[in-house]
């Protein structure tokens, strides 16, 4: 359980637009995460992989974190969302609809990073890059998604995944309805990246 919400970041990433989920932004309010600690980053729409791992280098440069959330812009937590902070694992998450429907989340194992948490002393043991697409041997077809190479190289090393309670969530290609875009409430992050914004002013 995680008692001091002021050790946890979040990181929200959007993709390309920086519309974000009102309920998103709500819960991690309501989950008393400070709002110095949610930042957002534009990432790439063509390269997700860039996009979540640059997600994660930036997280592990954030002062005084002992866990790391991160979550794509279009989830949406709710109150069965909340067993996320309770849950023992080095790395949890938050089942959802995925491409593939809740069949993804089959294994005790499975990982996919709509939203996620991470204990820092883990992630910090995990070598990047910890995101990348699975190929056919000829790279013409894509045979994993961009969680196994985290999920495998976690395993690896020892680490308990683990997934918990639900979020509502709109899978790529699906369209997000009623998002805001706070694009023009953002202050600059300190940590010199463009794309990377405070959605609070503190």
């Amino acid at each position: 359980m995680i008692t001091d919400r002021s050790k946890v970041s979040a990181i929200i990433i959007a993709n390309p637009d920086l519309r974000v989920a009102p309920e998103l932004l709500l819960w991690l309010i309501d989950s008393d995460i400070p709002r110095r600690n949610i930042l957002i980053y534009r990432g790439n729409d063509r390269d997700q992989v860039a996009a979540y791992n640059r997600a994660v280098e930036m997280s592990l440069n954030l002062p005084n974190v002992e866990y790391h959330l991160f979550a794509d812009s279009d989830i949406r937590p709710y109150s069965a969302s909340n067993d996320l902070f309770d849950a023992p694992y080095d790395f949890t998450c938050l089942k959802c609809d995925t491409e593939t429907g809740l069949g993804a989340w089959a294994e005790a194992s499975s990982f996919h990073t709509a939203l996620w948490l991470a204990r820092s002393s883990s992630l910090r043991q995990m070598a990047a890059p910890w995101f990348g697409w699975g190929y056919n041997p000829t790279h013409s077809a894509i045979s994993k998604c961009v969680c196994d190479q985290f999920r495998k190289q976690a395993i690896d090393k020892g680490f308990r995944i683990g997934n918990v309670g639900h979020a509502l969530h709109y899978p790529r290609g699906k369209q997000l309805p009623d998002s805001i875009c706070v694009k023009e409430r953002y202050t600059k992050n300190t940590n010199g990246d463009d794309n990377a914004r405070k959605i609070f002013r503190t």
